[in-house]
């Protein structure tokens, strides 16, 4: 067992976890809602978008930990769909985003998939280069650096997006 990797799947826990709490009580036919605010649109992440966006990452997480590409594959559509600099758009309709089941289903299964695997990760593994070229990705030296970042900070920041989600749609805090 790998101690990088344990430290890394902790943190993920945590993420999934919080995950959850925000989730229990949100009606799912709004998740892919704009919250409107004196009858403006708020011009943020809804939680539809932000867990498609979460669920494409443990497929690019587990290649890099050397799991395999197709480790946790990622449904067909997912990838354009939720990358990187898309912008979330408000679906009343469900027209854009795929029902939040499908979206959730995909999230919660590869990141327990992924933080049951990667304490089996060498710590050796772990602390090599992590070789993605990217400026972003530059401000971590190794892999541990890099996949800690992806499993936790990542998810942390867009889980304070649903939690910013939640207080525009006049819903309570989880804790």
């Amino acid at each position: 067992m790998g101690t990088l990797g344990q430290a890394i799947a902790d943190n993920g826990g945590l993420s999934v976890g919080f995950a959850e709490m925000l989730l229990k009580d949100v009606p799912a036919e709004k998740t892919a809602l704009l919250p409107r605010v004196g009858g403006q649109v708020v011009q943020t992440n809804h939680p539809a978008f932000i867990l498609g966006h979460l669920s494409i990452y443990p497929k690019r997480i587990a290649a890099l930990a050397g799991l395999g590409e197709d480790f946790v594959p990622n449904p067909e559509g997912f990838e354009d769909l939720f990358a990187a600099g898309k912008e979330c758009v408000d679906d009343p309709e469900w027209k854009v985003y795929p029902r939040l089941d499908r979206i959730t289903e995909h999230y919660f299964a590869g990141h327990r998939k992924l933080l049951a695997a990667l304490p089996e990760v060498s710590d050796d593994a772990l602390a090599q280069p992590h070789g993605m070229p990217s400026d972003f990705a530059k401000r971590f030296q190794t892999k541990a650096g890099l996949l800690g970042f992806y499993v936790g900070g990542h998810q942390m920041m867009h889980m304070g997006q649903i939690s910013a989600w939640r207080r525009c749609m006049g819903m309570g805090r989880v804790f």
